[in-house]
C-alpha cells in the first residue's frame, strides 16, 4: 500500500486493488478488508493512509530529487546503487513481521526466514 501511494498520485485506486486480493484471499468482504488494512496500515506508519499520502505528496512536492532525500540510507556512505536493494529487504521484512503479528505464520516460520535471509545477506556480503 505504502509503495502504491509512493508511487501515485491518487491512493484510492490502490487501496481497491490490495482489498480486493486481500479480500479475496482471507474470504472476507472488501470494506472489511479495506479495515483491516487501513488499521495495519495505522499501526505500521503511525497515520492514516490519507495522511501518508498528504505527507507523501508534501515531500515531493517542496523536494527537487525525490531519490536524495528520501534514502533508507545517508549519502555520505555511498550506498546510492544498493538503495533498491535495501528497499526490497525492508519490503520483505516488514512483509514478515505484520504476518507474525496478524497470526498468519508461526514464530518457527519467522525464525527460518530470518536465518534464511542472514545466510544470504552474509553470501552477497562476501561477493
Amino acid at each position: 500500500m505504502r509503495d502504491y501511494v509512493e508511487k501515485h498520485p491518487d491512493f484510492a485506486p490502490g487501496m481497491s486493488q490490495v482489498a480486493t486480493q486481500y479480500a479475496v484471499s482471507a474470504g472476507m468482504s472488501e470494506l472489511d478488508a479495506r479495515k483491516v488494512i487501513a488499521d495495519r496500515f495505522n499501526r505500521l506508519f503511525g497515520c492514516p493512509v490519507t495522511d501518508y499520502a498528504r505527507q507523501h505528496q508534501a515531500r515531493l512536492s517542496g523536494s527537487a530529487d525525490l531519490l536524495r532525500t528520501d534514502r533508507l540510507f545517508p549519502a555520505e556512505l555511498r550506498w546510492h546503487r544498493y538503495e533498491p536493494a535495501f528497499r526490497r529487504l525492508a519490503a520483505h521484512d516488514s512483509k514478515f513481521h505484520v504476518d507474525l503479528e496478524d497470526g498468519v505464520i508461526t514464530r518457527k516460520e519467522y525464525r527460518e526466514d530470518r536465518e534464511h535471509r542472514e545466510a544470504w545477506l552474509v553470501a552477497q556480503t562476501r561477493q
